[in-house]
């Protein structure tokens, strides 16, 4: 597994659709707050997620690991990958683009 462990939790059946896996939604939650927490430090919004796939259903009670890792660093922006493991499997993937943002939600540098 590639990248730094941000995000570990337990599905619960409130996260789940009619047949009882869990929405594809919420784990494209929990990847976009994993990839806030890798790059850029400080306060930042997301602007795009691309690439998202979903590769294996998950089941209430299995536990989540989304792992990060910058892709790219530009003068506002940082694109990080994100991927979701239930255990050994990778269940979903993607591309977060973050614009960091100053106090006032406004577009800053990132300091390096």
């Amino acid at each position: 597994m590639k990248g730094e462990l941000v995000i570990q939790v337990s599905a619960m059946p409130r996260d789940t659709n009619a047949r009882g896996d869990i929405f594809g939604g919420w784990l494209m939650g929990l990847m976009d707050l994993a990839s806030a927490h890798v790059a850029p430090k400080g306060k930042s919004a997301t602007r795009a997620a691309n690439n998202i796939e979903f590769l294996k259903a998950v089941q209430v009670g299995e536990l989540v690991s989304c792992y990060g890792y910058v892709l790219k660093i530009g003068k506002t922006s940082a694109t990080v990958h994100v991927d979701v493991y239930v255990g050994d499997d990778i269940v979903a993937r993607g591309d977060f683009i973050n614009v960091a943002l100053d106090h006032d939600g406004n577009k800053r540098l990132i300091s390096t």
